[in-house]
């Protein structure tokens, strides 16, 4: 459809310098702005390029013809680089650009407007440096600067010369430019297209006489080549394959062809319109078409070399039942009138054995096991969804598995409908998993640590075992506190006696660290129940720092770890904490204490000495005596644990084991 301007574009328009006339129905563009779009546009020969360069001049294509920007970009493919630009007829030099609005004024590229004085003002500052001289309403070369041009010729083009001399083409004009490189070309007896360093094609004269020879061009008209039908019939195999490529089998030389005009041909050979191969020609062909079609062959047979890799390996991907189709197109492939590409070729080429092929080939039921596996599993699957489904309660795999015999009359496994339910997401969502209790038993199976201390308490050095656990303490009215101790079993001594109003991992960190005053040798063991504040990554950590290696007891018994809970029996019988008001008074009570117990207090079973002396006394023991001391103690060990195996017999006998 016709564009139609209206009185607000046309005057809008009329006053843009890249507009040579503008009417209700026709829009023309200056020929100056048109070789600008078609420099640009010989970069990217699109028509999207046009349209950008009238959207970055002040256009808007929303206000022009629908097809306006494309038919520019046509007529470049057409005729190449602008010349002029035609007036309608008409339309003489004095007609207005706003005529039909009745603005007036002078068309925008006519002498006596705005611009035909900017284009007499650049042309006198040309001939003002000397390099130009007028010539009627233009300009030309000065004798010196056009022998500079001609002695640089070719190593220098006329436009690169023109440009380092510090003058643009376009003010200089194009056909200025245009005719001295026809007479420098033909001074060197050139007649054929020349290309630029910059990769366009010079506006010289093709080798049409070349051309026109070729039965695979239908002519040459407006400069453009018009290739012919047979040329799009036999090489739209070759559609996929470089254009210079496909150019060369028709003996067309691809410089010769402007990008524009290669993408053209490109892109119709990718056209669905195009028809496929045309018959060869018998007898009636000539000698060239014969060479052509041996270059064709040629180019085929180099084709199928690079297809039979790529589909080698894409069989190998396949499954049994695309491998089974593939063999199938394999086998109706006509046979090839040169014996080249045999059925054995083929085969080899592709990496399929004989055997194999014929096996797909032949037997009809040969790779369809999985795709019929997949049939009944999908089958089996919506008798399990049926019965899942079965009026709308939910239903574990044991349901379903007894409900299977009563909707269909066929049973199934009880592992296969598990398998079928997970696969196809039929989860009823009741009674499932504990994710909570099974993250809380691998929890524990990762931080608890094994009893190294087996109840030896006594059978080791002094400060070579540590035990420490947390205690309850009532006291004032109603108010709660929590003593955590460290103590070295095998001489009594109490190292601390922390107290605090929160049973966390700063306490247990806190008895830890308070040990570090009488450190324990390295290697030593570090002992206490499966508390969770043990098991913390920080606190383990914190006791692999100092050395040490860390031991727990069973879950559940307070005898691994009996030393320890001696020491809390004895200061809850001893000490009077109970009537303590606060905090801080307990704190200072059990100051108290440890002193005393450490320091005053005696034990029985240890010579009557207090912790600190015992300590004194296994210290200054040499070797031989600490030997009998571990001797004598460990015959106590064996003793103990005889009593408390008949205890164990005892008991069990009263619960009838």
């Amino acid at each position: 459809m016709k564009r139609v301007y209206s009185d607000e574009e046309i005057e809008m328009y009329g006053r843009n310098p890249k507009v040579l006339y503008i009417c209700r129905n026709r829009l023309v563009l200056t020929v100056d702005f048109k070789k600008e779009i078609y420099e640009k546009w010989i970069e990217d020969p699109r028509p999207q390029t046009v349209r950008e360069m009238l959207v970055s001049n002040g256009f808007d294509p929303c206000t022009l013809r629908y097809d306006f920007y494309k038919n520019i970009a046509y007529a470049f493919i057409r005729s190449g680089e602008p010349k002029r630009s035609r007036l309608p007829a008409g339309a003489g030099k004095g007609a207005a650009i706003g005529m039909a609005s009745g603005t007036g004024g002078a068309p925008a590229s006519m002498p006596g407007g705005k611009k035909g004085n900017e284009a007499g003002q650049k042309r006198q500052a040309l001939i003002d440096t000397g390099k130009f001289v007028a010539s009627g309403r233009g300009i030309r070369f000065s004798p010196g600067f056009e022998k500079e041009l001609r002695d640089a010729y070719p190593q220098t083009s006329v436009r690169q010369g023109i440009m380092a001399a510090g003058f643009s083409l376009k003010d200089v004009g194009y056909y200025q430019i245009r005719r001295l490189e026809k007479e420098l070309r033909d001074s060197l007896g050139g007649t054929t297209a020349t290309r630029q360093p910059d990769g366009e094609m010079s506006p010289g004269r093709r080798d049409v006489d070349a051309l026109l020879t070729n039965p695979f061009v239908d002519g040459v008209t407006a400069g453009r080549i018009r290739m012919g039908r047979r040329f799009f019939e036999w090489a739209r195999v070759f559609r996929d394959e470089p254009i210079d490529d496909v150019l060369g089998i028709f003996f067309i030389d691809p410089a010769s062809l402007t990008p524009a005009e290669k993408a053209a041909i490109k892109k119709r050979l990718s056209s669905s319109g195009a028809r496929g191969p045309a018959a060869v020609p018998g007898a009636q062909g000539t000698r060239f078409e014969a060479c052509v079609l041996r270059r064709r062959e040629a180019a085929l047979a180099r084709m199928a070399d690079g297809w039979f890799p790529r589909a080698a390996g894409a069989y190998r991907q396949m499954t049994p039942a695309r491998k089974k189709r593939f063999c199938q197109w394999v086998d109706g492939l006509p046979k090839d009138p040169s014996g080249r590409y045999t059925k054995t070729h083929i085969l080899k080429s592709l990496g399929i054995t004989r055997s194999v092929y014929y096996l797909y080939v032949g037997r009809e039921d040969f790779g369809l096991g999985e795709a019929r596996r997949r049939e009944a599993e999908g089958r089996d699957a919506e008798r399990v969804r049926m019965a899942f489904e079965y009026k709308g309660f939910r239903k574990g795999s044991r349901q379903v598995y007894m409900l299977l015999p009563r909707l269909t009359g066929e049973g199934m496994g009880l592992k296969k409908i598990r398998r079928l339910m997970k696969k196809h997401g039929m989860d009823a969502g009741i009674r499932g998993p504990n994710e909570a209790g099974r993250a809380a038993r691998k929890l524990l199976a990762d931080t608890v640590k094994p009893d190294l201390l087996r109840r030896m308490f006594r059978l080791h050095r002094p400060n070579e075992v540590r035990v420490t656990d947390v205690t309850y303490l009532d006291y004032g009215e109603g108010r709660r506190a929590y003593g955590s101790a460290l103590m070295d079993p095998v001489t009594g001594r109490l190292l601390a006696f922390v107290v605090s109003e929160s049973n966390d991992l700063g306490l247990a960190l806190v008895t830890l660290r308070a040990g570090d005053s009488h450190p324990c040798r390295d290697g030593g063991i570090f002992h206490s129940d499966q508390g969770v504040l043990y098991r913390t990554e920080q606190f383990q950590e914190e006791v692999l720092g100092r050395g040490l290696v860390q031991s727990m007891s069973k879950k559940g018994n307070c005898w691994d770890n009996a030393a320890q809970e001696s020491f809390f029996g004895h200061f809850k019988d001893e000490c009077e904490y109970q009537s303590c008001a606060d905090i801080g008074g307990l704190r200072k009570r059990l100051e108290e204490y440890s002193w005393y117990y450490n320091n005053e207090r005696g034990m029985w079973d240890k010579g009557r000495m207090t912790p600190v002396e015992y300590e004194g006394y296994l210290l200054g023991l040499d070797e031989g005596q600490f030997g009998e001391y571990l001797a004598a103690e460990e015959k106590k060990y064996k003793e103990m644990k005889e009593r408390a195996a008949e205890l164990a017999k005892k008991r069990y006998g009263t619960l009838g084991v």
